[in-house]
């Protein structure tokens, strides 16, 4: 195994689960006026988001957090285990290999991913 590919799960790790559970957050926490949004389906699922995410205590926000948290980490090492060739897909037969700067991530990425959270606690 080799350093790029431990920064590689390490970069993914900060930009996928903290760069979101930030952004999350920020966007639950702004005041969102809804009258001035047009009546769209889609506008009618974020305020009802909206409405049940304000309805919640301190502490039940935070476990809505946490539980966002694992299922990013779930994923991700999910699509690791593909990239490695340790899990496969749903109708479809591929081999993928990763390369990172020209270099095989040889088939460890869901083992380092994996390590990284659990060495840093990274958990809940």
């Amino acid at each position: 195994m080799n350093e790029i590919n431990e920064k590689f799960v390490k970069s993914i790790y900060k930009t996928i689960v903290e760069g979101n559970i930030v952004s999350y957050k920020d966007m639950y926490e702004e005041e969102l006026d809804y009258s001035k949004l047009k009546k769209s389906e889609m506008n009618i699922y974020w305020k009802k988001q909206d409405e049940f995410y304000k309805s919640l205590s301190a502490e039940q926000k935070e476990i809505i957090f946490s539980m966002l948290k694992v299922v990013m980490v779930d994923t991700i090492s999910h699509v690791f285990g593909i990239i490695d060739g340790s899990s496969g897909l749903v109708d479809f037969e591929v081999e993928p290999k990763l390369l990172l700067d020209s270099v095989d991530s040889e088939g460890y990425l869901q083992d380092l991913f994996l390590g990284y959270i659990e060495d840093e606690n990274l958990l809940p």
